[in-house]
């Protein structure tokens, strides 16, 4: 950030003596100290008041007062649609705290499910959950419809992982559990087949018939359910 002069103009080492000289020298210095020092937030708008009337030259656009949130009042939301194309919409949330933007989390929507884009709170207000809480915002809008995160920052996984989750059966979990009923019986036939050691039989057959016909049933399931789950995962 900008650093602030301690002084508006030189006021010192004005003379040619020896004394004048080492105060030029020392009020430089002072001066190149003083430029290290960064704006602040202030506690109060006094401090803050108090701060410019003692040096004038200060920008006051890189001072603040420190925002003092109200723990009981709810934050607001609000949504906006910011395109839609090949039945694609985008969308992004925003947050505020006191009526004042804090974050938002920019997403899209395809076929009912919420791909989340990325998520951005802004640095004077980091660190306090907020990008958790736009989240669970979010998984509100989408109770049972778990949400595509997609790839995170070192700083997203984080917070990932700081969430709450719980798994809710989708519709294809019927079908999942007849999935996992046509391996175990395609696990126990062919244990039977490797076990025969004699000539074949009319039930020995029927075995074989029985073991292909399973054998087609898992295939075309497995390929019914290769991009579904039986959970969802919910944030809670």
């Amino acid at each position: 950030m900008p650093t602030q002069p301690i002084r508006n103009k030189p006021d010192y080492g004005e003379g040619n003596t020896i004394l004048d000289k080492l105060a030029e020298h020392a009020g430089i210095e002072l001066e190149r100290i003083g430029k290290e020092i960064t704006a602040v937030e202030f506690n109060t708008q006094k401090e803050m008041d108090d701060y410019l009337t003692e040096h004038p030259g200060a920008d006051k656009n890189l001072h603040w007062v420190k925002e003092k949130h109200n723990l009981n009042s709810p934050p607001a939301f609000s949504d906006e649609q910011t395109g839609y194309h090949d039945n694609q919409s985008d969308l992004v949330k925003t947050m505020k705290v006191d009526g004042k933007p804090v974050g938002k989390i920019t997403f899209s929507e395809y076929e009912g499910v919420p791909h989340v884009q990325y998520i951005e709170v802004s640095p004077e207000h980091r660190g306090k959950g907020y990008g958790k809480t736009l989240l669970k915002k979010l998984q509100e809008d989408y109770p049972n419809q778990e949400i595509d995160l997609g790839m995170t920052t070192d700083d997203g996984t984080k917070m990932v992982q700081g969430l709450k989750f719980k798994k809710v059966r989708t519709k294809e979990y019927p079908q999942f559990l007849k999935l996992k009923r046509l391996k175990e019986t395609l696990v126990k036939i062919d244990k039977g087949i490797a076990a025969y050691n004699k000539p074949p039989t009319p039930a020995f057959t029927k075995l074989m018939e029985l073991r292909d016909s399973v054998d087609r049933d898992t295939e075309v399931l497995e390929d019914e359910l290769y991009f579904k789950k039986p959970y969802n995962k919910i944030i809670v």
